[in-house]
């Protein structure tokens, strides 16, 4: 590919990362990620939970509107995902996320993972990644 050095592990730099083979797959790696991720988070703070009760317990989310891979990452990665309905201009704004993880908190659930949709299936709408990134900032998402 030609990279310049820093974007190779042996330049001693921060950079790093890999090439997904499609989007679909890039969607369930960023799931698992943040699953495993999560879930030894919680570890250290209940140490008397199984990694079945921490994983039963998490729920990520996304605009109804995103592609169908992200439906499927959260089959696969055996966990709650909810498509949450956007608001009237099709965007998932931060108000929707932050009412619906309120929701699931107060029912015992832990929010853990967020697609932020750049340009719907359905419409080509950007979601508002600043709102939906200023809710995931501010509960360690």
């Amino acid at each position: 590919l030609a990279l310049p050095d820093e974007f190779l592990a042996r330049s001693g730099g921060e950079g790093g990362g890999v090439i997904q083979g499609s989007a679909s797959e890039a969607t369930l790696v960023a799931l698992l990620g943040a699953k495993a991720r999560m879930t030894q988070r919680i570890k250290e703070q209940h140490p008397e939970w199984t990694n079945y009760e921490i994983i039963s317990k998490l729920v990520g989310y996304s605009n109804k509107q995103a592609h169908s891979s992200v439906e499927r990452a959260g089959l696969l990665g055996g966990v709650k995902l909810r498509s949450l309905q956007p608001a009237s201009d099709r965007r998932l704004n931060g108000d929707i996320l932050r009412e619906a993880m309120d929701e699931d908190i107060r029912n015992g659930l832990i929010p853990f993972y967020v697609v932020a949709t750049l340009g719907t299936t359905s419409s080509c709408v950007f979601d508002d990644l600043d709102g939906l990134g200023d809710v995931c900032k501010s509960r360690g998402i």
